[in-house]
């Protein structure tokens, strides 16, 4: 609690009429009740940017098997192609919050005529509001294609009589291409705490009038406390890329022969991945609330 105290001293010549020394002297002032103001918190969230897949997925395909039992066997697996197209994950979206301020001040301005006339003002509170934001993840980008058993060729023969022939195999070749994949940037965040006022102010005028004594003008001001809001922000993060291709079992022959000659040949496996660009992390930018709690006192 604080007290300031403003003592005057004023001198009158006699004159009749004049209030003896054991009258009552009139009183007056202003009592404030404790004030307290919360500015309401703000938060902000950014949606995420979407994902984005050219990937393309074959399994099983061009596969051939061929068996005999007299004669000749020949098998030739298909060929199996992909190619994808650019991908881009779409960009998270930006995020801003402020915090509402808050305003507990209290301003009293008068005059007063008189012995022990005040100010009382009880506690002051103010907090500012909290601001948070977070920016939205950029979105992932992939582009990777996945193959798997493609272009295989089996062929099994068995000796028949005088037939004397040859078993063939070929598998089918493989090629993925994939386009360029670009991971989509994290959305900005800015946030901004909510100011905190808690400061008196008191103007006023202060006459003492009474003879021979001396007057008092006070002003009691209680606890000024000022909170600035806190401010968070959290940039999105950036999308991942991927362009890479995953193949397996693909172009594989097989020829078998118990008697005569065999021929196996295996198809050939291409892939090309394009250039893949990762996201860029979202800039963040945070700052907490001022706060005041001064006291201001002017007395004439």
């Amino acid at each position: 609690m604080k007290r300031i105290t403003v003592l005057t001293a004023a001198v009158a010549a006699m004159a009749v009429g004049a209030a003896p020394a054991s009258a009552s002297l009139p009183v007056g002032g202003i009592t404030q009740g404790a004030d307290k103001a919360l500015g309401g918190p703000a938060g902000a969230i950014a949606g995420d940017g979407g994902d984005a897949s050219t990937g393309n997925t074959q399994v099983l395909n061009g596969n051939s098997a061929a068996v005999s039992v007299l004669g000749s066997s020949e098998s030739k697996g298909g060929d199996t192609t992909a190619k994808s197209g650019d991908a881009y994950g779409g960009n998270g979206g930006d995020a801003a919050a402020r915090g509402g301020d808050a305003d507990a001040s209290d301003s009293v301005r008068g005059s007063s005529k008189g012995s022990g006339s005040g100010v009382k003002q009880g506690d002051d509170v103010a907090h500012g509001g909290k601001g948070y934001a977070k920016g939205g993840d950029g979105g992932d980008a992939d582009t990777g294609n996945k193959q798997a058993g493609n272009g295989n060729s089996l062929v099994f023969r068995e000796k028949g009589g005088r037939h004397e022939s040859k078993a063939r195999s070929k598998g089918g070749d493989t090629y993925a291409k994939s386009g360029d994949a670009y991971g989509g940037h994290g959305g900005d965040a800015g946030a901004r705490g909510g100011h905190a006022d808690a400061s008196d102010r008191v103007k006023g005028r202060h006459d003492a009038c009474y003879r021979g004594g001396k007057h008092g003008s006070w002003i009691e001001q209680g606890d000024d406390w000022a909170f600035g809001g806190p401010a968070f922000a959290h940039g999105g993060d950036g999308g991942d890329a991927d362009t890479g291709n995953t193949q397996f079992l693909n172009g594989n022959s097989l020829a078998l022969s118990l008697f005569g000659d065999a021929d196996s040949e295996g198809g050939d496996t291409y892939a090309k991945s394009g250039d893949a660009y990762g996201g860029n992390g979202g800039d963040a930018g945070a700052r907490g609330g001022y706060a005041d709690a001064s006291d201001v006192v002017e007395l004439h």
